[in-house]
């Protein structure tokens, strides 16, 4: 017998959301963000063949289980660390095999500057920063926006 889940439907914001103390989000931009800025830009400008628009930020912020990060390069202690094109690639061939249609697939893929792979708690995020606009899940990558 399988037993059902009620899973609670995320709804996206249209106007930004702020954050307050105890949140997990403020948690993570004065624990995570502020303190590596200069990591955090220095990753993404840091341009190559496979990525020309800059490479991909790796954030771990209180993980539960550390082998999905630690697979993509995580030392067990920087909070955040450079995704190499060839972990990049790696990882999108992975999901690939396992998860077909999963948009994180072209996420990882497609040049763009500011992407964020998020390891929060026991999953993971795709998120993209805007100058101007801050940081905000992309677009199609979460489960319930593809898992039908």
């Amino acid at each position: 017998m399988t037993k059902r889940v009620k899973v609670k439907k995320i709804e996206r914001a249209v106007e930004p959301v702020e954050a307050r103390p105890g949140d997990l989000w403020y948690r993570l931009h004065h624990e995570v963000w502020v303190p590596n800025n200069e990591a955090i830009v220095w990753i993404w400008n840091t341009v190559c063949a496979e990525q020309p628009k800059g490479g991909i930020v790796v954030a771990v912020f209180e993980l539960l289980d550390p082998e999905g990060a630690r697979g993509l390069g995580w030392d067990l202690e920087s909070p955040v660390f450079r995704l190499t094109p060839e972990k990049a690639g790696w990882f999108a061939k992975n999901l690939e095999r396992l998860s077909p249609g999963d948009p994180a697939i072209l996420w990882l893929r497609t040049p763009r500057f500011g992407r964020t792979l998020l390891f929060v708690h026991g999953g993971t995020l795709c998120l993209n920063f805007t100058p101007g606009k801050g940081f905000e899940v992309a677009e199609g990558t979460l489960d319930q926006e593809w898992m039908q």
